[in-house]
């Protein structure tokens, strides 16, 4: 093995040079299943679904962990912002990420910006969708800005990233509204699109 060719990745650069392995496909074909309740041709690229539904699938996860008591209100919007481009915001009125610090990091900067960083690694019991710890994540590697904000009813952790996670700015403030909003813009260059298209949105309603 020459030498020259060795190389030593942090995750965020793994995961931007070989995306397929988390995302899966970041070509855009076709796709034949149900959709809205009949079978129906869909051509999207799978990544670029799979980054917004890691997303939603964390506020439904805290629906069903509280069954129901908790984000039984979530919204997604997806929309053509003039100055960002495509941006997509899920909200929902769960308890929050928990305001704890592990080694100096708030846990919502940690579950937005780190894989292999959450809570749903014990298989026993399981009954919520996400499991291994890389979905927010990847969201954030793949979004030229993400904004997420998750309020515990007391406190509010806002974590702000741009160019693909390039920077991290994490603040606190105070807050009486319990839930968690996620606010990102796709860097639909690194999907080969320019838009969010109708079957993509098709999808996600679905």
């Amino acid at each position: 093995m020459s030498g020259d060719k060795f190389k030593v990745m942090d995750d965020r650069e793994y995961m931007l040079h070989r995306p397929e392995i988390f995302i899966g496909s970041m070509s855009e074909s076709d796709h034949y299943g149900i959709y809205n309740f009949g079978y129906h041709k869909k051509t999207y690229t799978p990544a670029l679904v799979q980054i917004i539904e890691e997303i939603l699938d964390n506020s439904v996860d805290e629906a069903i962990r509280t069954e129901f008591k908790y984000a039984n209100e979530i919204n997604v919007t997806i929309t053509d912002d003039f100055l960002k481009g495509w941006t997509v915001m899920v909200t929902d009125n769960g308890r929050g990420i928990p305001v704890v610090e592990h080694d100096g990091k708030y846990q919502a900067e940690l579950a937005w910006t780190r894989p292999r960083a959450g809570s749903t690694f014990n298989d026993d019991g399981r009954v919520t969708i996400g499991r291994n710890g890389v979905g927010s994540a990847c969201t954030n590697y793949f979004s030229t800005e993400f904004i997420g904000v998750s309020c515990d009813g007391k406190t509010a952790v806002q974590v702000i990233t741009k160019d693909n996670c390039a920077t991290i700015d994490t603040t606190t403030y105070k807050s009486k509204v319990n839930g968690t909003s996620v606010t990102f813009v796709p860097d639909l260059a690194k999907f080969n699109v320019k838009c969010i298209s109708d079957d993509i949105l098709n999808i996600i309603e679905d």
